[in-house]
């Protein structure tokens, strides 16, 4: 704001407030490092258009600013005219790598080189040498013919300079350089002597087959690049991999590699690359770029992975089609975007798909809705003869959550598990306890198709996850998003004793407790019960916004209030505190508390009718069977019985 007024009358502005704000803008500790540079560049215009002197240390900086904005013309005037003024100064090699950064950005090769020889040849730091990872950089986008042969020389150099000072992400940087400019040979070359370092066996690494093809042992040390260096057009014995790495884990430790960089075009050149020279990638390696370019998220990269997913399940199915003499002829097999003339080439250097494969795609389809191709790829595994995994399953059972066809996810669940060959996780019992909460929610199942067969029933659910309660207990304990649906469907099916059974269990088993979202959903659904509308029909929908049902709410929640202080004050008879319990402690007694509010629901519900065919203590035994979990059974004769005090507390 105040800046033309600093401009339209400079003499009036003293020295000292233009050196405060480069120093407020010099030490500004900025996120945006380019906004940063872009004000410090402002504000070095300005102060060069008053005739101000600036001091070394800003002059650099000016310059750097410059060079950042994209003014490199200007910042190369300026510092062509001030080496006098930084020679003899600490700042001459802050200096002179500045001129080196300039150059490479100018694509002047040759004037970095003179500027990094002036820098090495006065110094004694060994790590001063990684000057020369820009001008290696600025040769390979450079459009000279030999560019890539003066980058390899340099990067020899490096490796000579630096020795065992060669770090990780020196080789990232010229690896992922020589990958970028299209020489995938000499990236593997680079990334061998990586693989291989410290321990490189005598003859193998870079710079011995450098030397052997050269003959330059003594004219290393000097960055003087000789014509016979450059003359070299074949880079197949400069960059020869040793027998140990001419395989295909060797290139996908690098794709792998490059994926965890997020560098996924060179990733794709590594497996190009693989290709031409014969060797089959690994399917692991595959899975990996596949799932990063669905991540990546843009539509180029979701059909690069798309089609090589495909690729690698149609060598999968041609595979099982030689194998199987008695497979259909073609079977399932796809159409891809880029099907090589030769269809034998497909089979030749696209892996098999595996089970991860499907998952990549079973996962993106669900993702985009797409349902003919989720039952396509369904039906593709069954053709490709590939058992299918937990994940796989999953993604299964999510696909039709939208869909109503909950029979449908029941059925295959069952048909998926029988053989036991696919294992429910956490994650497949809280798509089932969704899916049965959908079937019970009577908003939603009015809308269903009346048709369709209902979903199990909670008990039988639970039931089932109990059958695989060893290989669940390994994962660790319940989640709570599978816990909250498993108790809201057993309130969506007024199963007051499920209810009650299931805390029991899930506490008695997995060690979980509920929490207040726990007894917010109790609480809701008991108030629920015998609701009726104005029309004297029973509510679908609890309006906690409607009078009576904030009344109803009220009530069931001063039941509850008045249970915890009953049980308050008979642990104080047996001289307990309930302030002094432990967490754990305090959250069994919540249970219990729970639990008798649900065995007083479950009485209040059934005695007006005179509808009392088994007590409280016979429907909770029966429920406790019936889910798989005999010993459970929570509602005694009297409520303190529930859990005995010796095991609570």
């Amino acid at each position: 704001m105040c800046r033309s007024a600093f401009l339209a009358s400079p003499e009036k502005v003293p020295v000292k407030i233009w050196s405060d704000l480069w120093g407020i803008l010099e030490n500004t500790d900025a996120t945006d490092y380019m906004d940063k540079m872009a004000h410090l560049k402002y504000l070095g215009d300005d102060i060069c258009k008053v005739g101000i002197q600036m001091s070394t240390e800003q002059r650099l900086l000016y310059m750097e600013a410059l060079v950042v904005q994209g003014d490199v013309n200007l910042a190369t005037q300026l510092w062509e005219s001030m080496e006098s003024s930084f020679n003899g100064t600490d700042k001459l090699k802050q200096y002179r790598r500045l001129g080196i950064n300039i150059f490479c950005r100018k694509g002047q090769v040759d004037q970095a080189l003179q500027v990094a020889s002036k820098l090495l040849q006065n110094t004694d730091q060994v790590l001063d040498c990684r000057v020369l990872l820009p001008i290696i950089q600025a040769c390979l986008i450079s459009h000279k013919e030999y560019g890539a042969r003066m980058a390899w020389a340099l990067y020899v150099r490096l490796r000579l300079k630096l020795g065992p000072h060669m770090e990780m992400n020196d080789y990232d940087i010229v690896t992922t350089s020589f990958l970028k400019a299209g020489h995938a040979k000499l990236a593997l070359g680079a990334f061998k002597d990586m693989m291989l370092s410290p321990g490189i066996p005598a003859g193998q690494d870079s710079i011995s087959l450098y030397r052997g093809v050269t003959h330059v042992d003594d004219k290393l040390d000097s960055l003087s690049i000789k014509e016979k260096e450059l003359a070299l057009h074949n880079s197949t014995t400069l960059t020869k991999l040793p027998p140990q790495f001419n395989n295909k884990f060797f290139y996908g430790s690098l794709i792998k590699k490059l994926i965890g960089e997020g560098e996924l075009d060179s990733a794709k050149k590594v497996l190009d690359f693989a290709s031409d020279m014969g060797i089959r990638p690994d399917s692991r390696h595959m899975n990996g770029l596949i799932g990063a370019w669905f991540r990546a998220g843009s539509g180029r990269n979701a059909g690069l992975a798309e089609d090589m997913a495909w690729k690698m399940i149609n060598t999968r199915l041609r595979f099982v089609q030689k194998r199987d003499a008695t497979s259909k002829p073609e079977g399932r097999v796809r159409s891809v975007l880029a099907t090589p003339r030769n269809p034998d080439i497909v089979s030749m250097s696209t892996p098999c798909a595996t089970i991860e494969t499907f998952c990549i795609l079973m996962h993106e389809y669900r993702l985009r809705q797409n349902h003919h191709r989720l039952l396509e790829l369904f039906d593709t595994l069954r053709d490709s003869q590939i058992a299918p995994n937990t994940f796989f399953m999953n993604e299964l059972l999510r696909m039709d959550s939208r869909g109503h066809k909950r029979d449908w996810a029941w059925t295959t669940y069952l048909s998926l598990t029988k053989s036991g060959k696919v294992r429910p996780d956490y994650e497949t019992f809280t798509v089932l306890y969704e899916l049965a909460c959908q079937s019970l929610d009577p908003v939603q199942s009015l809308r269903s198709d009346k048709n369709l067969t209902k979903f199990t029933v909670p008990q039988q659910l639970f039931a089932e996850m109990m059958k695989y309660k060893a290989s669940l207990e390994r994962e660790g304990g319940v989640p709570q998003e599978l816990y909250d649906a498993i108790i809201l469907s057993f309130s969506l099916a007024e199963d007051q004793a499920g209810t009650a059974v299931a805390m029991r269990a899930l506490q008695k088993h997995f060690g979980s407790f509920p929490n207040d979202e726990t007894a917010r959903t109790i609480i809701l659904q008991l108030a629920r019960l015998g609701q009726t509308n104005s029309a004297g029909y029973r509510s679908r929908r609890l309006n906690i916004r409607n009078s009576a049902t904030k009344q109803r709410i009220a009530l069931v929640t001063r039941i509850l209030q008045k249970f915890k202080q009953d049980r308050s004050e008979f642990l104080l008879e047996q001289g307990i505190v309930f302030d002094d319990l432990s967490e754990e402690q305090k959250l069994g007694e919540a249970l219990l508390v729970l639990s008798y509010l649900l065995r007083h629901a479950f009485e209040t519900k059934t005695a007006p009718e005179n509808r009392v065919i088994y007590t409280a203590l016979e429907v909770s035994k029966r429920a406790a069977e019936a889910m798989g979990v005999p010993e459970c059974a929570p509602w005694g004769d009297d409520v303190y019985d529930v859990y005995e005090t010796s095991e609570m507390l």
